[in-house]
């Protein structure tokens, strides 16, 4: 009965830890004024089908932004690999630019490139929203931050 506690417990822990950084929204416009300063934190936990993350960042409105994501591996090498990666955020500030949200949750995805402790991510933008007056949009999202394993 012990033995199956310290499992459990063991398979709470996170594999990976990762930190957004900043963004880079391309071909926004100037009077956009989007927030490129991102800190978050995430946590990974690896699974045979798709690895699950959680997590929060500042998004580009400056609001707190929780999200969680689905990520399988495109291709593994030594130091570097790239991962496809799908899931949903909450950003209540876009509820009314997309025909996609649920009670402000919109969808994420795209493509995640890492090499070493350093990562960039680069997802979609407007194409799956439509422009609004006031507020801002992109045609892609770089984000860059810092991953960590936890050695499990």
């Amino acid at each position: 009965m012990t033995f199956g506690t310290v499992v459990q417990a063991y398979d709470l822990i996170p594999d990976r830890i990762t930190i957004p950084l900043a963004t880079n929204h391309i071909n926004s416009e100037a009077r956009d004024r989007l927030n490129e300063n991102n800190p978050g934190l995430a946590l990974t936990w690896d699974a045979a089908l798709a690895d699950v993350t959680i997590g929060v960042v500042r998004n580009s409105f400056s609001d707190p932004a929780p999200f969680v994501t689905l990520s399988r591996d495109l291709w593994r090498g030594d130091t570097c690999s790239a991962a496809g990666f799908f899931g949903t955020a909450h950003y209540p500030s876009l509820a009314n630019r997309t025909s996609y949200d649920v009670n402000g949750w919109i969808p994420v995805g795209g493509l995640h490139l890492e090499c070493g402790p350093g990562f960039v991510q680069v997802m979609p933008g407007s194409s799956i929203m439509d422009k609004a007056p006031g507020k801002g949009h992109a045609n892609a999202i770089l984000v860059v931050g810092l991953t960590f394993d936890l050695g499990k």
